[in-house]
């Protein structure tokens, strides 16, 4: 894999991506928004971060190959669904308009605009203690926090820099006043709950 002209940023952070890892009699994938691509040992590699809770984790462990797959945006609903699902309820790609196909010694999608297959030459669990402060202390460390936890911290402060907000009693003064009321609601809240904790999860995280 000498060329590839991707944003990796965007493909993981904002349009996710499938990890699936299995064979087409028995296999599993999952939405995922944390991974990069770059070098390690002089070889072309992917990394991709999956908490032990996840089913498809269990077939991480006992393949050896695994493919990570991109699609365009039309497909933003079915990696949503895929994400929110466990494959140990059922099969839960047959809720989507995916295909899965064989990928050498792996499972892939038809409708895959990028498809990676990769053989797993190192794996690793995360360190609580070597995780950001903010992470261990909100007990996310206990769910295998990963390094992409860095870039999401970074991304979550610097917006609320620029947006200048940073709590309800910051609201409550000066400029914001006037739009406190309707940012402060019933309805605002629950919505800022779920963002919020959707960005700390990673999206689908929580899920099993």
């Amino acid at each position: 894999m000498q060329e590839l002209e991707m944003s990796v940023f965007r493909n993981f952070g904002k349009d996710w991506a499938l990890v699936t890892a299995g064979n087409m009699e028995n296999y599993n994938t999952m939405t995922i928004g944390w991974g990069g691509l770059g070098t390690l040992w002089g070889r072309d590699v992917a990394t991709i971060y999956v908490k032990p809770i996840r089913y498809t984790h269990e077939f991480l462990e006992k393949n050896e190959y695994f493919t990570v797959t991109f699609f365009p945006g039309e497909y933003k609903k079915d990696l949503s669904l895929l994400g929110s699902r466990s494959g140990r309820d059922g099969d839960k790609v047959a809720a989507t308009r995916l295909t899965p196909v064989a990928v050498g010694e792996s499972v892939g999608f038809q409708e895959a605009c990028l498809t990676l297959l990769c053989r797993k030459i190192y794996r690793q669990d995360m360190i609580r203690e070597a995780c950001p402060r903010r992470w261990r202390s909100a007990g996310t460390a206990t769910r295998s926090p990963t390094p992409c936890m860095w870039a999401r911290s970074w991304r979550s402060c610097a917006e609320k820099k620029i947006l200048r907000i940073k709590t309800p009693a910051e609201l409550r003064r000066g400029p914001f006043r006037p739009i406190c009321k309707a940012l402060l609601s019933p309805a605002a809240k629950a919505a800022g709950r779920r963002e919020k904790e959707r960005r700390i999860l990673g999206g689908f995280d929580r899920l099993t």
